[in-house]
């Protein structure tokens, strides 16, 4: 009788922790501002359901690794891995999903295990913007995709939408009456929107000033290791080299029309420069392809 009897005691015990269960919800894109400094991005919507109260939890994840000698774990990523609804108080560098695990144990000592996968989707701007002058009635293409990072892929679009053959187009014709500055917009894959990025300064030259004597547009462009300038004859070209993050990597004045890439010492990859000379500035990006 005496077996029975504990039989009677343990049964309930035991299929109510089968029951024990958490569900920590779908997985999740935080949309992030780079210029943001406030917003908490919380792991919400926790259930926890047929346990017994007060519950414990403890927030994990694999090692994420930053450099060869530097890791990151949940505590690293998280304010706090034993609350219900932590927030983010660090983030990772790049936008794949981190899975972090999440434990309950409840007074019973039942145990009760889900998982949320989490990436942040956050973009990147060139730091400098091309200026150009236009004389009344002449047209420039504007082109190029400025903003970066985000999921991929991105969808681009300018701001103003003024005199623009097509806003929403890539490389849209300008043909602008008043002087403009026009600013590109990105859209990711899963609907994070960027910051607006200033790309172009378009200058209006009034028809009284066209002449023969109007310079000619500056064009810079990539020759194998070389960084070709055209129409600066004579002129103080201001170079300024930038990482595709936006760090400033290196700073020369040319007094030629042309660079060689190799005396920059930098790695292999791709990397942005800014030129300005005779009051206007124009940006682009080359390849590096030799060692340092």
């Amino acid at each position: 009788m005496k077996i029975i009897l504990v039989l009677l005691l343990f049964l309930p015990i035991t299929l109510y922790s089968q029951n024990f269960k958490v569900y920590c919800g779908k997985d999740t894109t935080f949309c992030k501002s780079i210029n943001d400094t406030t917003s908490k991005y919380f792991i919400t919507n926790i259930i926890v359901e047929n346990g017994v109260e007060p519950y414990s939890f403890k927030w994990s994840c694999n090692d994420y690794r930053v450099s060869t000698n530097y890791t990151m774990s949940a505590a690293d990523f998280l304010n706090d891995t034993t609350l219900q609804n932590p927030y983010f108080k660090d983030f990772p560098i790049d936008d794949d999903f981190i899975t972090f695990k999440l434990t309950v144990t409840d007074k019973n000592d039942n145990i009760a295990l889900d998982s949320v996968s989490v990436r942040f989707s956050r973009f990147g701007y060139l730091p400098a913007y091309s200026q150009y002058s236009v004389y009344q009635g002449d047209s420039i293409r504007l082109g190029g995709e400025y903003i970066g990072g985000g999921i991929q892929p991105l969808k681009y679009f300018w701001s103003p939408s003024v005199f623009l053959s097509d806003s929403t187009e890539s490389s849209p014709i300008c043909k602008p009456i008043n002087s403009t500055d026009y600013f590109q917009v990105a859209i990711d894959s899963v609907g994070c929107k960027s910051e607006p990025s200033l790309v172009y300064r378009i200058l209006v030259v009034p028809n009284a000033l066209n002449s023969e004597t109007k310079h000619k547009s500056i064009q810079a462009y990539q020759a194998g290791s070389k960084l070709i300038f055209e129409n600066v004859e004579n002129e103080n070209v201001k170079l300024s080299f930038y990482s595709l993050e936006g760090r400033k990597l290196a700073y020369f004045e040319a007094k030629s029309n042309s660079v060689d890439l190799e005396e920059l010492h930098l790695p292999k990859g791709i990397y942005v420069f800014s030129l300005e000379c005779n009051n206007a500035i124009i940006t682009g990006k080359f390849i590096h392809f030799s060692k340092p």
